[in-house]
């Protein structure tokens, strides 16, 4: 393990030290875009910006069915594209 990195479940994120937090270098907040900060004592991340909290479970949900909404649009994506072609190819 590197300095500045830890692993959390199965993954590998980039941290640095702030205070008595640890921040997550990618951490986005899903409603504000703002910066997710883990607080310790409360065992639970939240943004800096909205104040919004969430547990490491929400977080996995939520990037899970963000992860599944871009596999349905590219789905959708290619779709339109060789629908778009066989029109043209008549």
């Amino acid at each position: 393990m590197k300095v500045g990195q830890r692993y959390v479940d199965h993954s590998l994120i980039d941290v640095r030290e702030s205070q008595d937090w640890w921040v997550f270098v990618s951490g986005v907040c899903p409603e504000c875009g703002g910066t997710l900060k883990f607080d310790p004592s409360r065992k639970r991340y939240v943004c800096q910006s909205c104040g919004l909290s969430l547990s490491r479970e929400e977080i996995d949900e939520i990037r899970y069915k963000d992860q599944k909404l871009n596999e349905e649009e590219e789905k959708e994506r290619v779709r339109k594209e060789y629908l778009k072609w066989w029109a043209t190819k008549k």
